[in-house]
């Protein structure tokens, strides 16, 4: 998820449901795979029996399998929740095309397994929904860090709308995700599709997530949208582009999002639309659009 891989070599893992081609990269350091954080890594699978591209996600070290399990739960837990509504949506919807499609906006569990190969260490496979393969989707970090490249605003808008309409979907279900900020977001640019990843410090919640807990991975969102855009999310202030008349609300929505005015997704994304559409002609399809870092000053 870092870079494309390489030098390609593999070896092979055993899930309880077959086994998994992995693959790595020889010549880089400590973390040879497509990515990492310090209670994980990330490979590159294929699911032998079926050809499928996944993504492997290993605990660092035994004391974080803990976490993982916990990604594992939640991921299940959301899926199904996901697709339960979806059923009951499909029962008073008008128009047939219409989908909630709230699992896009997460990872598929395809396997959690606990591997006596890799140390009696938690694995992950992860699948995406919107994605046949890995190379499709981008994380969202690499726009600026790695790429040094920024998204235009009508892409940060279809990018934070999506994730605000599936953050406030988890707080509806009393699940709060823990720490939001750039690096636990990925996109699919070709099928505008923002995916909420990393769900390894996922919280559940009695009565509702907190009003507090709300307001952070908002305001995690709105930051992480502001770096996107080649902005510097504690001035929250980002490169002038195109109209100014429009682009001063389009700037002060972003401002209250990421300054902490909101403590409910839900309410989030309903006033972000309510500033969009004011703006631009709701449902005009925009494709993806990035801009040379330099040129934002």
């Amino acid at each position: 998820m870092e870079k494309p891989m390489g030098e390609r070599q593999s070896f092979t893992v055993e899930g309880p449901e077959g086994p998994y081609e992995v693959f790595f990269d020889p010549t880089r350091g400590e973390h040879k795979g497509v990515g990492f954080t310090p209670q994980y890594d990330l490979y590159q699978c294929v699911q032998i029996p079926t050809g499928r591209q996944c993504l492997l996600q290993i605990a660092s070290h035994r004391r974080f399998s803990g976490n993982l399990d916990r990604a594992a739960y939640y991921l299940r837990q959301l899926r199904a929740e996901a697709l339960r509504v979806e059923e009951e949506y499909a029962r008073v919807k008008t128009d047939p095309k219409e989908m909630l499609n709230y699992q896009l906006g997460f990872p598929e569990l395809v396997a959690s397994f606990v591997s006596e190969q890799q140390g009696r260490r938690r694995i992950n496979i992860l699948a995406f929904d919107c994605a046949d393969e890995m190379h499709e989707l981008s994380p969202l970090r690499n726009i600026p860090f790695v790429d040094r490249e920024r998204i235009d605003t009508k892409t940060s808008a279809w990018i934070l709308g999506k994730t605000l309409k599936i953050l406030a979907f988890v707080h509806e279900s009393n699940i709060g995700i823990g720490t939001l900020d750039i690096t636990k977001v990925i996109v699919h640019p070709n099928g505008h599709i923002p995916i909420l990843f990393d769900w390894s410090s996922a919280t559940s919640y009695t009565g509702g997530v907190s009003r507090d807990a709300q307001r952070s991975e908002i305001m995690g969102l709105a930051r992480a949208t502001i770096i996107a855009l080649g902005g510097d999310p504690m001035s929250r202030t980002i490169p002038l582009e195109g109209n100014e008349e429009d682009f001063e609300p389009y700037v002060e929505i972003l401002r209250q999002l990421a300054g902490g005015r909101f403590q409910s997704a839900s309410a989030a994304h309903e006033a972000f639309y309510g500033v969009v559409t004011s703006i631009w002609t709701p449902g005009r399809f925009h494709p993806w659009t990035t801009f040379p870092l330099t040129n934002a000053a």
